[in-house]
């Protein structure tokens, strides 16, 4: 919906606005604010928002609302997959062969196009850094890993928050494992050494430049 808006699209009068979601694409680095309530895609959200439309229109891949509600299309575990597959000179075996056939991103034991547009993409995004007090409290509660993903700590939408912010990584092909990345490890260590939580914001670019 955001790639068939075009340029610098409004959220007002949306009907069915997701605030959240988008938080998370910005955060990812997909989308930034350019305005009171005006977006745009980055170019990274751009070329994602084409892939997507391409990958449906050649039929490698179902339409969004057809998706599972636990189908995740990409995550830090296919992004995995595919860099794995890619030093094996583009060969895709054992369950990663379904789990990546089922995206589009592999095709009769190789990586599709696709997969090296998406790789290319991740290379190209840069996410943002923002820690509030929510993420913070998540941070501390958690163990750094590598551990169960079934005993991460219950939230909101922190988990995905950190994902976006790749401070959380998860196994291949299940997710059923996580790990904090370096920059998650850093940050938790900083928030349990003692970081004083004083506001809502804890941390962003701007606080870190000074």
């Amino acid at each position: 919906k955001l790639y068939e808006k075009g340029e610098e699209f409004s959220v007002k009068g949306w009907e069915d606005f997701d605030r959240e979601t988008l938080w998370h694409l910005e955060l990812a680095g997909l989308v930034k604010p350019v305005g009171v309530e005006m977006y745009d895609l980055t170019f990274s959200g751009s070329i994602l928002g084409e892939l997507l439309i391409d990958m449906i229109k050649e039929g490698v891949l179902k339409n969004p609302e057809e998706w599972d509600d636990s189908f995740r299309w990409i995550g830090s575990e296919v992004i995995s997959m595919i860099r794995y597959s890619k030093l094996a000179q583009s060969r895709v075996r054992g369950e990663v062969t379904k789990a990546l056939e089922e995206r589009g991103f592999a095709k009769e034991g190789n990586l599709t196009p696709y997969a090296y547009t998406l790789d290319e993409i991740y290379h190209a995004s840069h996410p943002r850094l923002v820690v509030n007090s929510k993420v913070a409290e998540y941070l501390r509660k958690m163990v750094e890993g590598p551990g169960e993903s079934s005993t991460l700590p219950v939230g909101g939408d922190e988990l995905l928050q950190l994902e976006a912010m790749r401070m959380i990584a998860f196994s291949v092909p299940r997710s059923d494992v996580y790990a904090l990345t370096g920059l998650g490890q850093q940050i938790r260590a900083a928030l349990r050494k003692g970081l004083v939580v004083t506001d809502e914001l804890i941390l962003d670019e701007l606080i870190l430049d000074t």
